[in-house]
């Protein structure tokens, strides 16, 4: 999986198999959310692989990142951005 580059936000879609060959169920936490808007900073790197529901994030530079069940996204650090959860969304999540 290569998600290296100048990045705010990467999105990839490894599919189920990744989760399972990588045991993220038992090594990443999981966060849900409600329908919802706030914004956030990225105090720490962050990996989080969706499972439910769909949220739209924009971040202070004015990029739009849509994501759904299956991605994999990678956070960068110090990323400021505003979340629109459109549906509610659980996320596996790991601080890098």
């Amino acid at each position: 999986m290569q998600l290296e580059r100048d990045f705010e936000i990467l999105i990839d879609s490894p599919g189920e198999n990744w989760l399972k060959e990588n045991n993220i169920a038992d090594k990443w936490d999981i966060w849900t959310s409600p329908i919802d808007r706030f914004d956030w900073t990225y105090s720490q790197e962050e990996w989080a692989y969706i499972l439910e529901g769909e949220v739209i994030i924009t971040s202070d530079s004015g990029n739009t990142y849509e994501l759904r069940p299956g991605n994999l996204v990678k956070f960068a650090k110090d990323l400021k951005c505003n979340w629109n959860v459109i549906k509610p969304i659980k996320k596996y999540y790991v601080f890098k």
